[in-house]
C-alpha cells in the first residue's frame, strides 16, 4: 500500500468515525403515523448539536417522502413534503408544521414511536391548530376523524402546551356552568346570535363532546362525568371562538 493510498484510507475512515460519533449526538423524536386505511408512515425529527441544520431545508439532513402517497403525514418544509426533518438545538417552544393528505374520510392516528439521546425527559404534543388543542402522546396516540382533503397548516409536532389560567378562559357575557345534580352543561347566552359548534375538551386535548347548529340563547347538555377535574368548552360562532375553562 502507497503512501497516498493509506492517506485517502485513513481520511475515509476518520471521516466515518466523525460521523458515527457526530450521529450519536443528535436528539431523535419518531413518530408513527396511521392512515383512515390502515397503513403506517414513521416520520423522524432529528435536533442537530451546534445548530448544525436550520428549520428551512438542509441538504444531507432533510430526507424528501420518496413516494407522494394519497394517504400519508409529512413534515413539512418550504411546501415541500418530507419524511426526515433536521433542524438546530432542541427548544421547546417551537412547533414543526405537518401536512396530512387523504383521500378517503376516516380516523387517523399520530403517536410518539421513540426518544432517542435527550438526557431528560420531554413532552411530546400534536397541536391541533383548528380546534387550538394540544395533545400530548407521550404515553397516548392522537386520534381524529378526518374529511379527505390536504391539510398543510393545521396539525403541528409541538413540546410545549401553553399554560391555561383563568383569565384566558373567562367570558362573563356567555356564562357556561355545569349542573353537577342533573349532570347538564348549562349555557346562558346573552350576546351572541347563533354558536355554530360546541366542543368540550379536557386538558390533554381530548374532545368529548362535540355539538352543531346550537342556535339558540339557553341550552343544557347531557355530560355526565365523575372526574373531578378542569374541562375547556369552545364555542365556535361566525365571529371566532369563545373559550372557558370549566372545574367539575
Amino acid at each position: 500500500m502507497n503512501k497516498v493510498t493509506s492517506l485517502i484510507l485513513s481520511a475515509v475512515l476518520y471521516t466515518i468515525i466523525l460521523n458515527t460519533i457526530y450521529a450519536q449526538d443528535i436528539q431523535r423524536v419518531r413518530i408513527d403515523f396511521e392512515t383512515p386505511d390502515g397503513c403506517s408512515r414513521q416520520l423522524l425529527l432529528g435536533f442537530t448539536p451546534n445548530n448544525a441544520a436550520t428549520d428551512g431545508f438542509d441538504y444531507g439532513y432533510d430526507g424528501l417522502a420518496p413516494d407522494m402517497l394519497p394517504n400519508d403525514l409529512n413534515w413539512l418544509i418550504e411546501e415541500n413534503r418530507y419524511v426526515i426533518q433536521g433542524v438546530g438545538a432542541f427548544e421547546n417552544t417551537k412547533r414543526y408544521p405537518l401536512g396530512l393528505y387523504v383521500t378517503i374520510p376516516g380516523t387517523i392516528k399520530i403517536e410518539l414511536h421513540s426518544l432517542e439521546n435527550f438526557t431528560e425527559n420531554i413532552n411530546v404534543f400534536v397541536y391541533d391548530s383548528l380546534e387550538e388543542t394540544y395533545t400530548k402522546i407521550n404515553n397516548a396516540f392522537y386520534e381524529n376523524t378526518t374529511d379527505a382533503g390536504a391539510f398543510q397548516n393545521r396539525y403541528f409536532i409541538a413540546f410545549k402546551e401553553p399554560s391555561l389560567s383563568s383569565d384566558d378562559f373567562s367570558n362573563t357575557e356567555n356564562d357556561i356552568k355545569y349542573l353537577r345534580n342533573s349532570g347538564e352543561l348549562l349555557l346562558d347566552n346573552n350576546s351572541i346570535e347563533h354558536i355554530t359548534e360546541l366542543s368540550i375538551f379536557n386538558v390533554q386535548g381530548q374532545r368529548l363532546l362535540h355539538k352543531t347548529q346550537l342556535q339558540t340563547k339557553r341550552f343544557k347538555l347531557d355530560f355526565k362525568t365523575n372526574s373531578n377535574t378542569i374541562y375547556i368548552v369552545k364555542l365556535k360562532t361566525p365571529n371566532g371562538v369563545i373559550s372557558k375553562k370549566i372545574i367539575i
